[in-house]
């Protein structure tokens, strides 16, 4: 995981991973964890086995589910990606993430308000962790809630004066706003922060809005992962 999310090596990553299967077939989170290196390298039916796999290997696994979502969300099936996350809240109704990204389900479904309702419950079931309120941020700017899009970002920069609050989370509200120079600049930091959300953003569909932007693709070249 730390040569994928951190290093960007994924060739190091599927090594790990596998190993790690050929040690223990049963361990739930190297056959799901291993599926996002086999999404980001565009094997997608190899990384949708993988989910399958590791809910097959322990079919109450909550986090399976959730990331199986995840992974179809970056593929854009996202009736499927919303029966896997609900699946999820069957086994924990209060699990965080997948509350979260069943708001992201709903947004890009164009359910708004259910979108903000799965957004605003992970922000309180989470304590209001900034990068739940971040993405509640995201929504309240992309659904021209622009004022409380700002109340987000209030919270986040208060909250930046006395605990560390990734710089990508300023990212995602101004990208809501479509305030694209500040994203481009929080960006950067991120970068400097390695962000770990950094290789996500080739499939993730919140960067939708700034993929055609050439300081966007040379970003993606600077973190170009090795295959």
């Amino acid at each position: 995981w730390i040569h994928q999310q951190y290093g960007w090596d994924l060739s190091a990553a599927e090594s790990e991973f596998k190993r790690a299967i050929e040690l223990n077939p049963g361990y739930t989170p190297a056959h799901y964890w291993y599926s996002t290196t086999l999404l980001f390298t565009d094997r997608s039916d190899e990384a949708l086995f993988e989910n399958e796999r590791a809910i097959e290997v322990d079919p109450i696994s909550i986090h399976a589910y959730t990331q199986y979502g995840w992974n179809l969300i970056g593929l854009r099936e996202l009736d499927r990606a919303t029966a896997q996350l609900k699946r999820a809240l069957e086994l924990d109704p209060d699990y965080v993430l997948a509350h979260w990204l069943l708001g992201v389900c709903y947004f890009y479904q164009s359910r708004y308000d259910d979108a903000i309702a799965e957004s605003r419950k992970a922000v309180d079931l989470s304590s209001r962790n900034p990068w739940m309120l971040s993405m509640l941020g995201w929504m309240y700017g992309m659904s021209g809630r622009a004022a409380e899009a700002r109340n987000v970002l209030a919270e986040l920069r208060e909250r930046s004066k006395c605990e560390y609050v990734r710089s990508m989370y300023f990212v995602l509200v101004y990208l809501g706003l479509e305030e694209f120079d500040q994203a481009f600049a929080w960006l950067d930091k991120a970068y400097e922060e390695r962000d770990q959300w950094l290789i996500v953003m080739s499939n993730d569909p919140a960067f939708d809005s700034i993929r055609a932007d050439p300081r966007f693709s040379a970003l993606l070249d600077k973190i170009k992962p090795e295959q």
